[in-house]
């Protein structure tokens, strides 16, 4: 039963909208193109932040600032109480999503998805985003000019992720296994 609703729920949800789009008084192909422009749009407007943000991301890893940085911060992170594999994800994390999914990928495979690291990664990766990527893309959408207070609320933020998770992860990891 399961495999047969599975089978069916895109194709449904599909002739569903069909439907509505017939048989609508109201003007969706209109609304669908005016919301179509509009997105191309904001997206010329966003690509030279996005390009500018990708080049910084690879120059930044390319110059070796990632291994510099887990080097710096894994006495640190041992002493708080965050496992020492997470130095490079916590480094690369706030720059890029992509990169940091590949040292997800190779955190898993040195360590194990189950082990604390892995498991304090899985929830990290989960609860937080690319820090300094979405705030230049929200304010080169936004035609933001003054973000004085932006960048370093945002990187509290993803401090107060990174412990949050790791003591969060210590309790139910505990308690639950």
């Amino acid at each position: 039963m399961a495999d047969l609703l599975s089978a069916w729920t895109l194709p449904g949800c599909l002739l569903l909208l069909s439907l509505l789009f017939l048989f609508s008084r109201k003007d969706l192909g209109g609304a669908f193109a005016r919301g179509a422009s509009q997105g191309l749009q904001t997206m010329v407007q966003v690509l030279p932040t996005l390009v500018l943000m990708l080049t910084a991301v690879g120059m930044f890893t390319a110059s070796g600032a990632p291994a510099f940085l887990e080097r710096l911060l894994a006495p640190v992170l041992e002493r708080i109480g965050i496992p020492s594999a997470l130095a490079t994800l916590l480094a690369v994390r706030p720059f890029s999503g992509s990169a940091s999914n590949g040292v997800l990928a190779d955190l898993f495979a040195g360590e194990g998805p189950d082990s604390p690291a892995g498991r304090v990664a899985s929830v990290l990766a989960g609860s937080s985003d690319t820090v300094f990527y979405v705030a230049a893309l929200y304010c080169s959408a936004g035609g933001i000019r003054r973000s004085r207070h932006l960048l370093p609320v945002a990187c509290l933020v993803m401090l107060f992720t990174v412990v949050m998770t790791a003591f969060v992860c210590s309790l139910w990891f505990r308690y639950a296994g």
